[in-house]
């Protein structure tokens, strides 16, 4: 019986590959007008993913320096219901929709920004045509998950709500068990996503599919190669780690959170652009790693119409979700 060769795999090799594509499409040349259409690109496909930090506001007790228990909660409410509830269901919507679009805009400029990375180009208005079904697809599988962890989390606030109105104060059993469910909800959903922006986005891309057709040859492959891909994980938490501090020192000496802070959209733009080169170096290094998988999983193989719907043969058209 013939037995099939697997792959050699490793997390390290593609740090050398990303690190050299990096300097090839931002430095070879050097070209400003290109570094700031590929940073939006980056800008837009990870638009809404940080946000920014915030001051919750206090009840007005006597003390200052403590959480107002559950009955000066009620009664404050209570006495403020008539304008209480049309503002906060007018926030809330305000808040769904913003991040419906934000969702929206982010699935888009996934394959912008991949379409960038893996051929070496700065084009916006192209790849938007090109992956307009792929994006909406991302879209909404994005949002039903979402909508699903929304659901399983709500149970969870509910009852924790519901004990701490009932004992008076947060027991500390209540808090470790809220804080343990809520820790396992958002790693499960940040693998999920992690594998959907690393490995399934490309996968759309080479084959035109839709998003749950990429997830099972995704998930076939993961299955096939679980320790592989469990430390791939692992090595990506050290380097998010490491990026981070990069980013900061960069953010820091350039003073790109001034602008973030005094202009935020613009801001995070020019946030975006000061750090492209980490953004192109994590797209890279992902599809470096998931290239070496077999010549299928290679969006960086020489003939550039793998990303190409199969019915043309220019930077226009596309079929199918």
């Amino acid at each position: 019986m013939e037995q099939i060769e697997r792959p050699s795999v490793s997390v390290i090799e593609p740090v050398g590959k990303a690190i050299e594509k990096t300097k090839e499409i931002l430095l070879r040349p050097f070209d400003l007008k290109k570094w700031g259409v590929i940073g939006f690109c980056a800008w837009l496909a990870a638009l809404g993913e940080s946000g920014g930090s915030g001051k919750w506001g206090r009840f007005c007790t006597a003390d200052q320096n403590r959480w107002p228990d559950a009955s000066e909660i009620g009664i404050w409410s209570a006495s403020n219901l008539f304008w209480l509830i049309p503002a906060a269901a007018g926030v809330v919507i305000f808040i769904i929709l913003l991040s419906i679009a934000l969702a929206w805009l982010r699935s888009r400029g996934k394959f912008l920004f991949l379409h960038c990375v893996a051929l070496n180009c700065a084009q916006v208005a192209l790849p938007w045509n090109i992956y307009s079904q792929q994006g909406n697809s991302l879209f909404l599988f994005k949002l039903a998950t979402g909508l699903i962890a929304l659901f399983c989390l709500l149970p969870i606030l509910a009852l924790a709500g519901v004990l701490y109105w009932m004992i008076g104060k947060v027991h500390i059993l209540l808090l470790s068990s809220t804080i343990f469910l809520l820790l396992i909800l958002c790693i499960g959903l940040g693998i999920i996503f992690k594998f959907t922006n690393d490995f399934v986005v490309p996968i759309m891309a080479l084959r035109n599919c839709r998003v749950m057709k990429a997830w099972q040859e995704f998930y076939e492959l993961m299955r096939n190669y679980k320790w592989n891909f469990f430390v791939y994980l692992l090595f990506q938490i050290a380097l998010a780690m490491a990026l981070a501090v990069i980013g900061s020192l960069a953010t820091l000496l350039t003073c790109c959170f001034c602008f973030t802070a005094c202009i935020p959209f613009a801001g995070t733009y020019i946030a975006a652009v000061i750090l492209l080169p980490l953004g192109v170096f994590a797209r890279s290094y992902s599809l470096y790693y998931l290239a070496q998988y077999g010549e299928a999983y290679n969006v960086f193989a020489p003939a550039p119409a793998i990303l190409l719907p199969p019915e043309t043969d220019s930077f226009s058209g596309g079929n199918g979700i």
